[in-house]
């Protein structure tokens, strides 16, 4: 459900376990339009020659072998398709001048989107959120989300809700260039609703909270994702109590095993891939 009033339908590629959920908040991007290797290939024989054959292919490059060069009919035949290029009577390929264009151009048609999350939960949950949210950056850089119809209007009414919250909590205020938000008390609470999140968590696994703090190691199973204003986190259990931690895709390949890595400025620095005899602490 775009924010411009439109409804969406785009390709997109999750490894197991990696997409956001229901009513999470995404944008989504064409991916780059960018050319193979074997289209720079073609295009510098035909440059050279005015067309392209696997004969041309050999003697420009003797050291590619039958079965390289047959990827690069392969891909003309591809191209042959869908119109970009044409083939002759005698074998030989027809290249126009704009063939790394056009070749790009069909790269990015076929590709997936790319995807960055905005939010892993709902918009609802975000007006009076304690943690940095999307809506902050859109309030500060004065987001130019058309605002006027479904989705947008929705985000419209967030965004005028964020900002009474944020003036109400002393943690925004009204500058001469615009709206500012104090971006330290805003951390500071975040830290408090991940820990309040925390809580809430150790009564349903009967377990304590061990929060991670810079430089610790963290040593357990990784359980699942948790969801919340402030982001994604991963929850590691291990024998008496449990720690969140910034999730991370690569995480969802050990759901399950045991994980261990190092708490860092930008996150943890996982060493995934070793064995380990057991839990931690």
């Amino acid at each position: 459900d775009g924010a411009d009033g439109h409804q969406w339908r785009v390709p997109v590629e999750f490894s197991p376990g990696t997409a956001p959920p229901k009513g999470a908040i995404v944008e989504a991007t064409r991916a780059a339009a960018n050319p193979r290797k074997v289209d720079l290939t073609i295009a510098a024989i035909a440059e050279r020659h005015g067309l392209y054959s696997d004969h041309l292919h050999a003697a420009a490059d003797p050291s590619a072998s039958a079965a390289y060069r047959l990827t690069h009919k392969r891909r003309l035949e591809a191209l042959r398709r869908v119109g970009i290029v044409d083939r002759n009577v005698d074998g030989t390929w027809r290249v126009p001048n704009d063939f790394i264009e056009r070749a790009a151009a069909y790269e990015g048609e076929r590709a997936a989107a790319r995807i960055r999350i905005l939010s892993w939960v709902a918009l609802d949950q975000l007006p009076n959120a304690h943690a940095v949210t999307f809506l902050d950056d859109a309030l500060v850089n004065r987001s130019s989300i058309d605002h006027r119809h479904g989705f947008g209007a929705e985000i419209a009414d967030a965004l005028a809700v964020r900002r009474r919250w944020l003036l109400s909590q002393g943690i925004g205020r009204e500058g001469e260039e615009g709206f500012v938000i104090d971006r330290d008390q805003l951390q500071v609470r975040t830290r408090h609703a991940i820990d309040d999140a925390a809580s809430n968590l150790a009564r349903d696994l009967g377990k304590q909270y061990a929060p991670a703090e810079f430089g610790d190691r963290i040593e357990g199973v990784y359980r699942r994702p948790i969801d919340l204003p402030a982001g994604r986190f991963a929850l590691v259990e291990r024998a008496k109590e449990f720690t969140l931690v910034p999730w991370r895709e690569v995480l969802e390949q050990r759901r399950g095993m045991e994980v261990s890595g190092v708490v860092r400025a930008n996150g943890v620095s996982w060493e995934l891939g070793r064995s380990r005899t057991g839990p931690g602490r």
